[in-house]
């Protein structure tokens, strides 16, 4: 089988699913299969391109940007050089996953049987930065419970500041318009049951949409290799941002009476702020890393006593508390989106209401002090990474929804017909 995997950033990019779709494109490969990645790339970075990989400027672009006329001449440029990609290529299925532009969407549609991949609620919920892919209001703490479409603009997007008005714009239409994109696509492969819903809440047909849970790329780790050091640790990983929960966690912490360490990892938008508001946190050591490699985090979860994921947002799944499972470590988390798909209370750690910062100290502060529990609690996330959350599961999965995506569709086809071949000749 020859599978496109699509996504809106390079795969060495050294985040989530970034780390996830140049997994996938391993494993297939592993297993006998032709695969080819396609991207889009920042303008003025350099440009790449080999046999089985091509990364295309403005290919993941919104729609209304400074400068219109050139950004969408540049989109018309980079619609063709896709075009012409998959034409050489000719795919069996195209697995598209972060891309959003709706261009990009209907232009892969007509090349081939299209499965869309929903990592997070970006499809029925996205702003402009820092508030991506957050279902909250605005910039406030408080949950949208509404369906992405034309009443989101007097909600979130008018309360921006004239200077982000105009690109606020093009993210709004933007989304619009992928929303209806990502709809029509043959099937939609979702990572937890809270991006079900929405999906179906926005009117995905249920018939299309594939529950598939996340997997590690390693093992999990024996029971008996588990440690929990002396110096009690709180880790975090994850964005630096509004709807990651970091300024909670930092609350938190100041909440707590006893003294440890805690070790926040990421970067983003917040990282100036949080870094002041740490260091304004007396007798508290609280350590901020900035970014750190994939491959060097697993050292941060082998000498963590618990690791945190505060996030306030709409989470899709949390990678980041399936990693610290696999690793024998408990969780405390905000009850947010998908963390309940992993995180089981008082099993395999702690949950505690969204956004309330005094419950999430005193989940903190407990399981820090009673390492027996942590260690139980960490057993029972090993146990159900094991039984749950496999490659091989995952993997398995994944080749049957490409061939139910073949089968409805016929014989793959590559045309150029419809109004984005219009567009890429205007």
């Amino acid at each position: 089988m020859k599978i496109l995997l699509v996504n809106d950033v390079p795969v060495n990019a050294g985040h989530g699913t970034e780390n996830h779709v140049r997994t996938l494109s391993e494993a297939f490969r592993a297993q006998g299969h032709t695969t080819y990645i396609l991207a889009g790339q920042l303008r003025g970075e350099h440009f790449f391109g080999t046999d089985d990989c091509r990364l295309i400027p403005d290919l993941a672009a919104p729609l209304i940007r400074k400068r219109q006329v050139r950004h969408l001449k540049n989109i018309r440029v980079a619609l063709d050089r896709m075009r012409k990609f998959v034409a050489e290529v000719q795919p069996d299925v195209i697995h598209v996953h972060n891309m959003l532009n709706p261009f990009t969407l209907e232009a892969l549609r007509e090349m081939g049987p299209v499965v869309k991949s929903i990592h997070d609620c970006r499809p029925f919920c996205s702003k402009p930065p820092v508030n991506v892919a957050s279902r909250l209001v605005g910039n406030s703490s408080s949950l949208c419970d509404r369906t992405f479409g034309p009443g989101c603009w007097r909600r979130c997007y008018l309360s921006l500041s004239p200077k982000d008005f105009v690109e606020a714009s093009g993210f709004f239409i933007h989304n619009l318009m992928a929303l209806r994109q990502v709809m029509q696509c043959g099937k939609i492969i979702v990572y937890s049951e809270y991006l079900r819903q929405l999906a179906q809440q926005a009117g995905c047909d249920p018939a299309k949409l594939e529950l598939i849970h996340l997997f590690i790329d390693y093992p999990a780790i024996d029971p008996e290799e588990v440690q929990f050091p002396v110096r009690r640790k709180v880790l975090y990983i994850g964005r630096l941002s509004h709807e990651k929960g970091v300024m909670q966690l930092l609350e938190a912490v100041r909440r707590i009476p006893e003294p440890f360490e805690t070790v926040i990892i990421g970067e983003g938008p917040l990282e100036r702020e949080v870094r002041d508001t740490a260091a304004g946190i007396p007798g508290k050591k609280i350590t901020v890393t900035g970014y750190m490699p994939h491959d060097r985090l697993v050292a941060q979860y082998r000498q963590a006593s618990l690791v945190v994921f505060p996030s306030i947002g709409s989470e899709g799944c949390g990678l980041v508390g399936i990693e610290a499972l696999a690793h024998g470590k408990p969780v405390v988390a905000f009850d947010a989106g998908g963390v309940p798909e992993w995180l089981i209370d008082g099993e395999t750690g702690c949950m505690a209401r969204r956004a309330d910062t005094r419950q999430l100290a005193e989940k903190i502060r407990w399981l820090v002090k009673d390492t027996a529990t942590a260690r139980r609690m960490g057993e029972a996330g090993i146990d159900l990474v094991t039984r749950k959350f496999r490659k091989d599961l995952h993997i398995g999965r994944i080749l049957a929804v490409y061939a139910d995506a073949m089968m409805q569709a016929g014989t793959p086809r590559v045309a150029m017909t419809g109004s984005m071949q219009s567009f890429g000749k205007a």
